[in-house]
């Protein structure tokens, strides 16, 4: 009944479920007072996702050893080098590109982690604390070209979430934000809050994100102008999903803006019910 309802308050929707060891996607679609459905078996489709996962996962692991060995070394030779020309370039530039590679390497890990194994520790999350720390942990990023943040709006709420995965998918957010803002650009944070849900949103000064992109920035690898990894709003999106919540790319007339839709915490929701 929920899904029947689904397709004709949004449209479309989707529904996959298992039937006598059979992977089944149930779709529906709407057109004027009715509603178009198709089965489709999707176990051998599956059945292909797991296996890439497997062999993603087996060898984003089997990188990370040598890179690691390879970064300690390169960051050994900082001693050895002199203070200025091509010597020193050609290091900061080696040590740049393994940074970025194991940066993909862990990123690519905790993506193939998500579809496996997501453990939450579902409780009460102050939004203030949370934005504070998030802010903190990417000011180095920020300083690099001179960006400011502005945070707006009452942060005195609690959100039903886990931390850690909160706090990660946030981070995801303002590095893919500072990544394309202009030097000494300003990165916007608001909240606002509704009656069930509070919405966290982050706008930049870059060249924002086209009508036709707005669903494809959170698939893995996709790039946009050679920026990125291509991982981290995918990597945002998942952990926001599997809260209870959603992260979207919304309209703008300047920047990219993205927002966290996040389940209000039931004594949150308590304290915003008006008084009889």
């Amino acid at each position: 009944m929920r899904f029947h309802e689904e397709v004709f308050e949004k449209g479309e929707a989707s529904l996959e479920f298992e039937h006598q060891g059979r992977g089944l996607r149930l779709e529906g679609i709407r057109r004027g007072k009715h509603a178009f459905l198709r089965l489709l078996d999707v176990t051998r489709e599956r059945q292909l996702l797991e296996e890439n996962r497997l062999m993603g996962a087996t060898l984003a692991h089997e990188f990370r050893t040598p890179l690691t060995a390879l970064r300690g070394y390169v960051e050994a030779l900082e001693d050895y080098l002199p203070p200025e020309d091509f010597p020193r370039r050609a290091w900061a530039a080696l040590l740049e590109h393994t940074e970025r590679l194991s940066r993909l390497v862990r990123d690519l890990l905790f993506l193939f982690s998500l579809e496996r194994d997501l453990r939450l520790e579902l409780q009460p999350v102050p939004v203030q604390p949370l934005v504070e720390k998030a802010a903190a942990l990417v000011e180095p990023l920020l300083k690099e070209k001179a960006l400011r943040l502005e945070i707006q709006g009452p942060l005195q709420s609690l959100v039903k979430g886990d931390p850690d995965y909160l706090m990660q998918a946030l981070i995801k957010v303002l590095e893919n934000a500072a990544r394309f803002s202009p030097p000494g650009g300003i990165i916007h944070i608001d909240w606002e809050e509704g009656d069930e849900f509070g919405y966290l949103k982050v706008q930049d000064q870059g060249p924002g994100i086209p009508p036709e992109k707005r669903e494809k920035v959170f698939e893995p690898f996709f790039r946009e102008g050679g920026k990125g990894l291509g991982l981290g709003l995918a990597l945002a999106r998942r952990l926001v999903r599997a809260q209870g919540g959603e992260l979207t790319a919304a309209p703008s007339s300047s920047g990219a803006f993205l927002v966290f839709k996040l389940p209000l915490s039931l004594s949150q929701r308590f304290h915003n019910r008006p008084a009889r």
